[in-house]
Protein backbone atom coordinates (compact mmCIF):
# COMPACT_ATOMS: atom_id res chain seq x y z
CA UNK A 1 0.00 0.00 0.00
CA UNK A 2 1.40 3.14 -1.04
CA UNK A 3 0.28 5.97 0.91
CA UNK A 4 1.75 9.28 -0.40
CA UNK A 5 4.08 8.26 -4.05
CA UNK A 6 5.00 12.04 -4.23
CA UNK A 7 6.85 11.83 -0.57
CA UNK A 8 6.95 8.24 0.27
CA UNK A 9 9.31 6.22 -1.91
CA UNK A 10 8.75 3.19 0.20
CA UNK A 11 5.64 1.65 0.09
CA UNK A 12 3.95 0.87 3.23
CA UNK A 13 3.21 -2.27 3.49
CA UNK A 14 0.64 -4.10 6.25
CA UNK A 15 -0.28 -7.92 6.62
CA UNK A 16 -4.06 -9.19 6.44
CA UNK A 17 -5.17 -12.61 6.73
CA UNK A 18 -9.23 -12.79 5.33
CA UNK A 19 -11.17 -15.57 7.41
CA UNK A 20 -14.90 -16.27 6.65
CA UNK A 21 -16.39 -13.87 9.18
CA UNK A 22 -13.63 -11.46 9.68
CA UNK A 23 -10.39 -9.70 8.28
CA UNK A 24 -6.88 -9.43 10.72
CA UNK A 25 -5.22 -6.26 10.14
CA UNK A 26 -1.76 -5.65 11.98
CA UNK A 27 -3.40 -7.84 14.72
CA UNK A 28 -6.48 -6.02 14.44
CA UNK A 29 -10.11 -7.68 13.60
CA UNK A 30 -12.31 -6.31 11.15
CA UNK A 31 -15.95 -7.17 10.64
CA UNK A 32 -18.38 -7.21 8.31
CA UNK A 33 -21.34 -4.92 9.60
CA UNK A 34 -24.58 -6.34 9.05
CA UNK A 35 -26.89 -4.79 6.13
CA UNK A 36 -30.08 -3.15 6.76
CA UNK A 37 -31.65 -4.14 3.21
CA UNK A 38 -35.48 -4.19 3.64
CA UNK A 39 -34.99 -2.99 7.63
CA UNK A 40 -38.15 -1.49 8.41
CA UNK A 41 -38.18 0.48 11.82
CA UNK A 42 -40.52 1.34 14.10
CA UNK A 43 -40.31 4.01 16.99
CA UNK A 44 -38.74 7.02 17.96
CA UNK A 45 -34.63 7.00 17.61
CA UNK A 46 -31.74 9.60 19.47
CA UNK A 47 -28.13 9.44 19.68
CA UNK A 48 -26.54 7.44 22.60
CA UNK A 49 -26.08 9.71 25.54
CA UNK A 50 -28.68 12.14 23.94
CA UNK A 51 -29.03 13.73 26.85
CA UNK A 52 -25.69 14.89 27.82
CA UNK A 53 -25.33 15.89 24.21
CA UNK A 54 -26.27 20.14 23.29
CA UNK A 55 -29.21 20.39 21.48
CA UNK A 56 -28.60 19.61 18.61
CA UNK A 57 -27.46 16.04 19.60
CA UNK A 58 -30.64 15.28 21.14
CA UNK A 59 -32.26 15.44 17.75
CA UNK A 60 -33.82 12.32 17.32
CA UNK A 61 -36.37 10.50 14.15
CA UNK A 62 -39.38 8.31 13.95
CA UNK A 63 -39.69 5.78 12.02
CA UNK A 64 -42.83 4.00 11.33
CA UNK A 65 -43.37 0.06 9.70
CA UNK A 66 -45.23 1.17 6.85
CA UNK A 67 -42.19 2.88 5.47
CA UNK A 68 -42.18 6.64 6.78
CA UNK A 69 -40.60 8.74 8.85
CA UNK A 70 -40.68 12.42 11.05
CA UNK A 71 -37.24 13.62 10.99
CA UNK A 72 -36.21 16.02 13.38
CA UNK A 73 -32.63 16.79 12.47
CA UNK A 74 -31.13 12.89 12.90
CA UNK A 75 -28.33 13.61 10.27
CA UNK A 76 -27.48 16.86 11.84
CA UNK A 77 -27.18 14.90 15.25
CA UNK A 78 -25.06 12.39 13.55
CA UNK A 79 -22.76 14.21 11.86
CA UNK A 80 -23.47 13.74 8.35
CA UNK A 81 -21.55 16.08 5.87
CA UNK A 82 -22.98 16.95 2.70
CA UNK A 83 -21.26 18.15 -0.44
CA UNK A 84 -21.71 22.04 -1.91
CA UNK A 85 -21.78 22.83 -5.06
CA UNK A 86 -18.21 22.32 -6.83
CA UNK A 87 -15.30 23.55 -5.18
CA UNK A 88 -16.74 25.09 -2.49
CA UNK A 89 -16.05 21.71 -0.13
CA UNK A 90 -18.18 19.93 2.42
CA UNK A 91 -19.79 20.67 5.58
CA UNK A 92 -22.64 19.41 8.46
CA UNK A 93 -26.33 18.30 7.46
CA UNK A 94 -28.98 21.31 8.13
CA UNK A 95 -30.84 19.63 10.85
CA UNK A 96 -33.85 21.21 8.87
CA UNK A 97 -36.82 18.59 9.84
CA UNK A 98 -39.82 17.23 7.81
CA UNK A 99 -41.16 14.09 7.12
CA UNK A 100 -41.50 11.63 4.02
CA UNK A 101 -40.87 8.10 3.43
CA UNK A 102 -37.67 6.09 4.05
CA UNK A 103 -35.86 3.15 2.04
CA UNK A 104 -32.99 0.86 3.78
CA UNK A 105 -30.63 -0.86 1.30
CA UNK A 106 -26.73 -1.25 0.89
CA UNK A 107 -25.93 -0.02 4.16
CA UNK A 108 -27.62 3.39 2.57
CA UNK A 109 -30.45 5.15 4.72
CA UNK A 110 -32.57 7.41 2.11
CA UNK A 111 -34.88 9.55 2.96
CA UNK A 112 -37.43 11.30 1.01
CA UNK A 113 -38.84 14.14 1.70
CA UNK A 114 -42.04 15.34 1.15
CA UNK A 115 -40.99 18.35 -0.01
CA UNK A 116 -38.62 17.26 -2.51
CA UNK A 117 -35.70 16.85 -0.16
CA UNK A 118 -33.67 13.21 -0.56
CA UNK A 119 -31.09 13.14 2.35
CA UNK A 120 -28.72 9.81 2.53
CA UNK A 121 -26.14 8.48 5.02
CA UNK A 122 -24.77 4.93 6.13
CA UNK A 123 -26.86 2.82 8.15
CA UNK A 124 -25.62 -0.54 9.64
CA UNK A 125 -26.02 -2.85 12.90
CA UNK A 126 -23.55 -4.83 15.17
CA UNK A 127 -23.05 -8.20 13.83
CA UNK A 128 -25.76 -10.67 14.56
CA UNK A 129 -27.91 -8.21 15.52
CA UNK A 130 -31.71 -9.16 15.02
CA UNK A 131 -33.09 -6.81 11.52
CA UNK A 132 -36.66 -7.45 13.31
CA UNK A 133 -37.82 -5.29 16.33
CA UNK A 134 -34.84 -3.32 15.97
CA UNK A 135 -33.20 -1.59 19.02
CA UNK A 136 -30.34 0.26 17.94
CA UNK A 137 -28.30 0.89 14.33
CA UNK A 138 -25.25 2.72 13.61
CA UNK A 139 -26.31 6.53 11.40
CA UNK A 140 -23.20 7.88 9.95
CA UNK A 141 -20.58 6.65 12.77
CA UNK A 142 -23.07 7.15 15.71
CA UNK A 143 -25.23 4.53 17.80
CA UNK A 144 -28.98 5.60 18.01
CA UNK A 145 -30.87 3.73 20.29
CA UNK A 146 -35.02 3.34 20.09
CA UNK A 147 -36.31 5.73 22.80
CA UNK A 148 -40.14 5.21 22.21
Amino acid sequence: MITDPVHEKEPTVREFKAYPDHVDLNGDAYKLLERGDGMRLEGTYRREGFQQLSSGGQKGITFTRDGQFVDEGAFAAALVQVRKPVGSGEDFDDGRPGSGAYRIANYTLELKFSDGRTKRTCIFLEPGVSKVNVRQFILNTYKFIRVQ
